[in-house]
């Protein structure tokens, strides 16, 4: 029986497709076979299965820039899912922020023609503070993830990002 899936929209269209749906994280380093496109380590709940074209419904993605690298190889591949959708995000940015009262800057590389790049920062961001003065998480993580969309949406081809983001 088809289930329709719902929620926030990420970037790039609207997708239809078989979805795989387990409460393990999600690490293209540890997890996946790159080569054969299936989930490799034996003590995923999706161990053994394919993700090529199929849409992955995971906790959280686990692994930081090992795991962007590693979905960028999987696309010059061909061998990838037709969408991630997480459950969770890790706010601990802003809960360093919250505690700390750090000022926190947006960084990005932006992709130029002959291998070249361009290196930018904003900041500090001004975020959302409660009635005692305090950093908010959930805002700040809303507006953290609000500066990352409008960077994928300047140059959306040097991305793959889709994504649930706070609840």
């Amino acid at each position: 029986m088809p289930v329709r899936l719902c929620c926030h929209r990420g970037i790039g269209p609207a997708v239809t497709g078989t979805a795989l749906v387990a409460k393990d994280n999600f690490s293209a380093r540890y997890d996946l076979d790159r080569k054969r496109g299936v989930f490799s380590r034996p003590t995923h709940a999706l161990a053994g299965r394919s993700y090529d074209g199929v849409i992955l419904v995971l906790d959280q993605a686990k692994g930081g820039v090992a795991t962007a690298w590693m979905l960028r190889d999987m696309k010059e591949r061909g061998i990838v899912p037709l969408a991630l959708v997480f459950n969770r995000v890790n706010p601990i940015l802003a809960r360093l922020a919250r505690s700390q009262d750090w000022p926190v800057y947006g960084a990005r590389a932006v992709r130029l023609p002959d291998q070249r790049h361009r290196f930018e920062l904003i900041g500090p961001l001004e975020f959302p503070r409660d009635p005692s003065g305090k950093v908010d998480v959930q805002g700040a993580m809303q507006m953290v993830f609000g500066v990352i969309e409008t960077w994928i949406r300047e140059h959306p081809e040097q991305w793959m990002w889709v994504h649930r983001i706070v609840r």
